[in-house]
């Protein structure tokens, strides 16, 4: 009589690999009729989802202060980068600030073109498809617009760069009459 040994033996509640492919050759019909269902509800859903389409401007934003001033008083590089990233993290605001979306809901007349009851809610719409983002290790920012028509998005994604760029032209302004205002008064004061 041979000794009994436990190594040789399996656990009886362990599988092996053989199991395993025991059980994928008796039910290899479901296996494919499964995958098959879930593939095709995916083409359905695909199919009947409605189109989205995207329109993008890509801007490249510069903070005036950031540049070295004729008169001195520049910013060390740790400072202009600081400053970069905070000015670049304010415009995403500005372009998706409410002051922005309504000069767009008014100039495309979008509460109409959406249905919507009032102009409020058109923008919180609107907020809703505009979606900003830098460009990495760049000063450009991408204004995308996401709609179910295409030229509607191109539109939208448009009057947005316009009106920032209107908003932001207007602050240069100001800060260069400013500037020329200080100048002026330190002029006036050496000529006396």
């Amino acid at each position: 009589m041979q000794p009994y040994n436990l190594v040789d033996r399996p656990k009886e509640g362990s599988l092996q690999p053989m199991d395993y492919w025991q059980v994928i050759r008796n039910r290899y019909g479901i296996i494919l009729l499964s995958l098959l269902l879930v593939f095709l509800t995916a083409a359905v859903i695909t199919y009947i989802m409605p189109e989205k389409y995207s329109a993008a401007v890509v801007l490249e934003v510069k903070n005036v202060g950031q540049t070295d001033s004729p008169l001195g008083g520049g910013m060390t590089p740790g400072e202009v980068a600081l400053a970069s990233q905070n000015f670049i993290q304010t415009q995403f605001e500005t372009m998706t600030s409410s002051k922005i979306l309504e000069q767009v809901v008014r100039e495309l007349n979008l509460t109409r073109e959406f249905g919507l009851p009032n102009d409020q809610v058109a923008v919180s719409y609107l907020r809703d498809m505009v979606d900003t983002d830098a460009i990495r290790g760049t000063d450009l920012i991408n204004i995308k617009v996401t709609d179910l028509d295409r030229q509607r998005a191109a539109d939208i994604a448009n009057a947005i760069f316009a009106s920032y760029r209107k908003i932001r032209e207007d602050q240069i302004n100001q800060q260069n009459q400013q500037a020329i205002g200080v100048l002026e008064g330190q002029l006036q004061e050496q000529e006396e």
